[in-house]
């Protein structure tokens, strides 16, 4: 990835969570991308949490990203498993002669509209359709209605929120009682990516 994004998928994180959260044994899976962070950066020392984490799941030791290598088409590209292309959000800016307005993170109001998203079926969607839930931390697009169907917990994407309030949010969704517990959540980090 150009923005080397990590993507930690948390099979195992179930297990762990129970201890640390007090949850009813329900699998979760969790994705964690942290946005500009190589595969290379995690190690026992200076990432030692996100080590556990890697150590106690599935993890990608890196992966090829779709083209454009930019956040929105990628991060959409994770959670359809579809390229660009397919899913429709092919940059982080772009216009559209049918639709208004400039497709941006700056322009809200165009972001959030759900035909720029019509052709995209993330996995919240399928979830959905199976009687399950999703809990996602700034995904792009969960803060729009695709199809109708949002994830069950989701915040507008707030780029001052501390790695500390992301978390604890995350973790306050994480820790309702089972059947009101998402079995796959999302958590996104900017800062690397916004440094670089």
């Amino acid at each position: 990835w150009r923005m080397g994004t990590v993507c930690l998928m948390g099979f195992a994180f179930a297990a762990h969570a129970q201890t640390q959260l007090s949850l009813a044994p329900k699998p979760l899976v969790l994705l964690v991308s942290i946005d500009g962070f190589k595969p290379a950066y995690v190690d026992k020392v200076n990432t030692p949490h996100l080590f556990q984490l890697q150590q106690s799941g599935a993890h990608a030791r890196g992966l090829i990203s779709s083209f454009p290598s930019l956040t929105f088409p990628n991060h959409l590209s994770m959670v359809t498993g579809q390229t660009p292309d397919h899913h429709g959000i092919v940059n982080n800016t772009m216009t559209d002669p049918e639709l208004p307005g400039t497709f941006s993170l700056g322009s809200r109001d165009v972001l959030n509209d759900s035909r720029w998203w019509r052709q995209a079926k993330p996995i919240w969607l399928t979830l959905h359709a199976q009687g399950k839930r999703s809990s996602t931390l700034f995904w792009p697009g969960s803060e729009v209605p695709i199809q109708g169907i949002q994830p069950d917990d989701w915040l507008p994407y707030q780029h001052d929120m501390s790695h500390e309030s992301r978390i604890q949010t995350l973790l306050r969704w994480l820790k309702r009682p089972s059947e009101d517990r998402a079995d796959f959540a999302t958590l996104y980090f900017s800062d690397v990516d916004s440094a670089g």
